[in-house]
């Protein structure tokens, strides 16, 4: 999924990375 992965970086750029990251566990 690498639209997964494009999205994961723009919410890295905007600063949420972490956010999504919980989300993600």
């Amino acid at each position: 999924m690498e639209h997964l992965g494009l999205v994961a970086g723009m919410f890295d750029k905007l600063g949420i990375g972490e956010l999504l990251d919980e989300v993600m566990v």
